[in-house]
């Protein structure tokens, strides 16, 4: 994050405190204000839009197995609390491959 960008995270979650917008209203802003830099972060950087790419194709799939109620492959998790998350929930398949279907 550049430095400032928190001032707006602020901003909304101070409006929230305040009475001045819903939860829903806050979160909706801090929403559209992040996939803003995500945006522009991927824009800037060519080598992170290849990445960037591959990895919401690899959420879709993921997705797509937790709504069919499919365990998700080890492999496709890179983020140690959710292995453990998954884990602990009897959701991970720790013996597929990452090209599994």
């Amino acid at each position: 994050m550049k430095s400032g960008d928190t001032d707006w995270l602020q901003y909304y979650i101070n409006k929230y405190f305040n009475n001045r917008v819903s939860a829903e209203a806050a979160a909706a802003e801090i929403q559209i204000r992040y996939n803003r830099a995500i945006a522009d972060t991927v824009a800037a950087n060519p080598a992170l839009a290849a990445q960037f790419n591959t990895d919401v194709e690899l959420q879709k799939k993921i997705d797509a197995y937790k709504q069919q109620g499919k365990k998700i492959p080890l492999a496709w998790i890179k983020n140690p609390f959710y292995q453990k998350y998954y884990r602990d929930t009897g959701r991970l398949d720790e013996s597929a491959t990452a090209e599994a279907n």
